[in-house]
Parts: C-alpha cells; sequence; structure tokens
C-alpha cells in the first residue's frame, strides 16, 4: 500500500470506533506505525502466535522500552565565521614541518598535532572523526590513510569536544550512554536507560544542564519505538530491556 492509500485505511478503521461507540475492531498487523496509530489496547505476538504482552502502547514501551532516544543537532559550523576565521589562521602554522599529499594530511599526523591529553582519548578522536567523515564506511579506513586539511580537523575536534561534553554530563546521570548514529558533524542519536525517568524529566534535565559547550542547535527525546520492542521480542532478548 503506499502511503497515501494507507493514511486512507487508517482513517476508515478509526471511523468505525467513532461513529459505532459500541463496536470493536480487531487487527492484525505486522506494521507496529499502524498498531501505534490505530489500537487504544495492543499485544505482541511472536513465533507463531505465542502471546508475550497486552496494553496500551505506552504501558508497553514503559515496561519493556529499552531506554530513551535523543536526536542532537549541532551547531553547523561551516556556517560560523569567527570558527572559520579561527581555524584559518591557526592552519596557516598547524602543519609545518608535516608532509603533505595535495595539501591535505593523513588524520593521524594531525591528531598528534593536537597534544591530547592520551593515548586512548586520541584513539577516541581519531575513530570518532573516521565515522563523521565517511560514516557507515567509516571501518574501511584507518587514520593513517583517511586525508583531510587542516581547518577540517578543527571542525572535526569542536564536533568531537561538544560530544565530550555532552556524553560526560549524561552519563554522570545515567551512568551510560550508546551513540546509535551520526551523521557528519551535525546529527547525533544516543540512547540512554529509562530509570523510572518520565520525558517530562529529560526535557527538564537537558534544558538545566545545557551550555555553550554543548554546540547545541536543537534536539528531541523520543521512547524506544514498538518496533524495537518487537525485535526483542522475536529475537528473545526482552528480559535485556525490562526495568
Amino acid at each position: 500500500m503506499d502511503p497515501a492509500a494507507r493514511k486512507f485505511m487508517w482513517k476508515v478503521v478509526s471511523n468505525i470506533t467513532v461513529e459505532r461507540p459500541m463496536s470493536c475492531v480487531i487487527l492484525t498487523t505486522h506494521s507496529m506505525e499502524e498498531a501505534d496509530a490505530l489500537s487504544t489496547r495492543m499485544g505482541i505476538m511472536v513465533h507463531g502466535g505465542i502471546f508475550k504482552c497486552m496494553g496500551s502502547s505506552q504501558h508497553i514501551k514503559d515496561k519493556f522500552g529499552s531506554g530513551y532516544e535523543i536526536e542532537l543537532k549541532l551547531n553547523d559550523l561551516e556556517k560560523d565565521e569567527k570558527f572559520q576565521e579561527s581555524s584559518y589562521h591557526r592552519a596557516r602554522t598547524f602543519t609545518e614541518d608535516l608532509h603533505s599529499k595535495d595539501g591535505e594530511f593523513s588524520l593521524h599526523d594531525l591528531a598528534v598535532r593536537l597534544n591530547l591529553k592520551s593515548k586512548s582519548l586520541q584513539d577516541d578522536f581519531e575513530n570518532s572523526c573516521l565515522k563523521m567523515m565517511f560514516n557507515h564506511n567509516a571501518d574501511q579506513y584507518t587514520a593513517n590513510s583517511a586525508f583531510l586539511a587542516p581547518q577540517e580537523l578543527f571542525k572535526y575536534y569542536q564536533t568531537f569536544q561538544y560530544l565530550q561534553e555532552i556524553t560526560r554530563v549524561f552519563e554522570r546521570q545515567f551512568n551510560r550512554v550508546e551513540v546509535m548514529e551520526s551523521y557528519g558533524c551535525e546529527y547525533f542519536k544516543i540512547r540512554i536507560p529509562r530509570n523510572n525517568n518520565s520525558l517530562g524529566f529529560m526535557y527538564g534535565f537537558i534544558e538545566s544542564n545545557k551550555t555553550a559547550d554543548w554546540g547545541l542547535r536543537e534536539y528531541s527525546v523520543s521512547q524506544t519505538t514498538l518496533e524495537m520492542i518487537f525485535n526483542k521480542f522475536a529475537q528473545g532478548d526482552v528480559d535485556k530491556v525490562r526495568h
């Protein structure tokens, strides 16, 4: 079904319960989005009919959800004139005595010049930088095979510092932070344990803790989706997400 037809059918099903208050509609579907949109109560069955849970969408998310997912959009440093000017002047002396390849240098050589506090921190930065540079293809490169200009390095390093500060604050409160997705230097998705905290608490926590050191442009917080919970049931991993 194309999206328009699907939305139309959702409206038809919803109107039945509105126009006939004493009626009951039983719907079977493989689409958790559809179940979430149409159902007041739902059950999840796996492995040919093994009934796993029953309740409202919110009840199931509260009981079996694996935490909160937080989408972060960071400042676009490409449009930050002050940052760009500072990077330009710093780059002029940063690469003295380094061998370049068409004006670019290996990520490892540039990272060494940053004089980070420890080898482990440098390794973390290099791995983070590769993900920002190549996204899903990051595992095909190493810090020695990836080349970039110094000004690009400064952009990646500033983003790394933003993430370090955000992670530090969340780990202090929730003990565990998982980076689920990242795209370039601006978009990141992290997951944290729910720990019986409400969505309201999460928004309040972020608002009271975010500073300029986060470089945060906008964010959103959501619970684990029904699709993820269903997959956990199907894989037999529900105990890992139960609270």
